[in-house]
């Protein structure tokens, strides 16, 4: 029977996805936010940042601080860079704690994959 904190190659696979795809994503609009914090947000990035919390809640579902993230308002008035950047901000410190946890735990180890004895031998 597998340890319930074990993390499996898709589940590895998944969160790392989600984390480059999160770091690419705050870095542009940090460039943004910068030269124009209080502008609105494009209805196409309020539907990335939907993306990235739908994503992120799939990846990380025992942080307590996700709830209080709201998906963004895509046709009506949105939200402005400079509270985009606090909600990935928000979403990339979900994530970190994730990684840090007991569970990823053998993914920072020895075992970069941090694979489940049974998956690790199907892969062999």
């Amino acid at each position: 029977m597998p340890k319930l904190n074990a993390v499996t190659k898709e589940q590895f696979d998944g969160h790392r996805h989600v984390a480059t795809q999160l770091d690419a994503v705050y870095t542009e609009i940090d460039k943004l936010a910068k030269k124009k914090p209080t502008e609105e947000i494009t209805p196409l990035i309020a539907r990335k940042l939907n993306h990235l919390i739908r994503r992120v809640r799939e990846q990380v579902n025992t942080d307590e601080f996700l709830d209080a993230i709201e998906p963004v308002p895509v046709e009506q008035k949105s939200i402005r860079f400079d509270e985009a950047l606090i909600i990935l901000g928000e979403l990339r410190s979900a994530m970190i704690r994730e990684w840090r946890s007991e569970r990823f735990a053998k993914c920072r180890g020895d075992d970069p994959l941090g694979l489940l004895p049974e998956t690790a031998q199907i892969l062999k």
